[in-house]
């Protein structure tokens, strides 16, 4: 269904049409986990520092640096950690080289319950994503090139 049907709105312009659909699509896209999300008691937010946090491993993160990366920089990183702390999924310690810094590592568990929740995301995201890998590039690149400070 096109975006000015599932919303019911005409557009000022093309361009505008588009940010509201990329913003309509990406909410669309992640309410489509938010079962899988429930299923854990976490957010996407609380996926994507574990995400963060396994991809730099074996070595560790800092929260400054997942911070960095993060696709939604609005949460506070301290207390999304300390719930995962918490869970049992990542561990927290003293950075050796730096004691004011905090070493944030993937626990076995966080480990497996990451594994078991991006399977379940991954088979969502393939029955729901309808887009060819070519075309999928083109969008991506789009993306990049809104994104362009030049």
């Amino acid at each position: 269904m096109k975006i000015s049907e599932e919303i019911k709105t005409n557009f000022k312009d093309d361009r505008h049409m588009a940010l509201v659909n990329l913003m309509f699509t990406a909410n669309w896209f992640r309410d489509l986990n938010k079962d899988i999300l429930k299923e854990y008691n976490l957010l996407p937010q609380h996926y994507n520092v574990l995400r963060i946090v396994k991809g730099k491993s074996p070595d560790p993160s800092c929260p400054g640096d997942i911070k960095k990366v993060m696709l939604d920089k609005g949460p506070d990183v301290t207390r999304l950690i300390d719930k995962l702390v918490k869970m049992g999924y990542i561990e927290r310690c003293l950075n050796e080289m730096n004691r004011r810094s905090m070493d944030i590592k993937l626990t076995e568990e966080g480990a497996e319950i990451l594994e078991d929740m991006s399977r379940k995301m991954d088979k969502v995201f393939e029955e729901n994503f309808h887009l060819s890998e070519k075309d999928a590039l083109h969008l991506s690149n789009l993306l990049d090139q809104s994104r362009s400070q030049e």
